[in-house]
């Protein structure tokens, strides 16, 4: 990608408010560019995957539209361009809400998690653990400045949340280490060597169990420290625990509540009985 394309990619990703399908001559007006040079870019654009064309939109003319590839691809881009990173490796880990690709700089490797926004997770509005941190979000508790009006893109919102957090809580609780945002994409310390570390699900009554119970005690003693500090983790579980040196490192937290926030108790009090039932599963 040049800086051409990613100017493109920009437009179509700052017009996505007001626009779903972008008319190709206002994204002509936007860019400054040829017009004929424009529309052979965007043909490449849609080469790659990461837009959409169509010749006839819902107002009769020709229309763009970016796709979630492209979005992955403006972040990347601005991450290098910032010198969060400097090249990208291959995917590490994938689920419904997230995948976590390995990146570089210099000589360190990066975890680079892109955010989804996975439906289901608000099939049941008021159950949902996500939602309710982005409802956090959205009445200003992280202090940021946001209009009640305008429409949240949910995996923006979910990279912030989780940025938010490892950045409250970074040096004094273990946890990844954020080294940049991007949209929808979270920088981060990569914990392990030459794979990921291991999650704490992996360790097993009976043939782990002496350092399975000394693992969970460190897991209590970090939670704790995190509430102290004023976070909740949200969706603590053995799933969310990785080991690595030794020592459990918590992770995944775009569902983090400030401990004040509405809802915050509740999700409280259910990490702390998943952790119950994790520690007995080492007593």
């Amino acid at each position: 990608m040049d800086q051409k394309e990613a100017t493109i990619l920009r437009v179509l990703d700052g017009l996505w408010e007001s626009h779903e399908w972008v008319p190709a001559n206002l994204l002509e007006e936007k860019v400054h560019i040829n017009p004929r040079r424009v529309r052979a870019m965007v043909r490449g654009l849609e080469n790659r995957g990461w837009v959409e064309w169509v010749s006839s939109g819902k107002m009769g003319e020709p229309s763009i539209k970016l796709k979630e590839t492209g979005k992955d691809a403006l972040a990347v881009w601005d991450l290098i361009k910032q010198g969060v990173i400097d090249d990208l490796g291959h995917v590490v880990g994938e689920g419904k809400e997230s995948v976590v690709v390995l990146a570089f700089k210099d000589d360190r490797k990066v975890a680079l998690k892109f955010h989804r926004y996975y439906s289901g997770e608000f099939t049941r509005i008021k159950d949902s653990l996500a939602y309710a941190a982005i409802e956090a979000w959205r009445k200003r508790t992280f202090g940021r400045v946001s209009k009640d009006n305008r429409p949240i893109v949910i995996e923006r919102a979910k990279a912030q949340i989780e940025y938010w957090a490892l950045g409250k809580l970074e040096g004094k609780v273990k946890v990844p280490r954020p080294l940049g945002i991007n949209r929808h994409v979270v920088a981060m310390e990569f914990l392990g060597d030459d794979l990921t570390a291991p999650l704490m699900s992996k360790f097993k009554k009976g043939k782990d169990q002496v350092e399975g119970r000394k693992l969970v005690d460190e897991i209590v003693k970090e939670y704790e420290k995190a509430v102290k500090m004023g976070v909740v983790h949200g969706d603590m579980s053995e799933y969310n625990v990785v080991v690595w040196k030794g020592m459990p490192w918590m992770i995944d937290w775009p569902q983090a509540l400030p401990q004040n926030a509405d809802g915050a108790d509740a999700l409280l009090e259910r990490d702390r009985e998943k952790l119950k039932r994790l520690s007995e599963k080492f007593s």
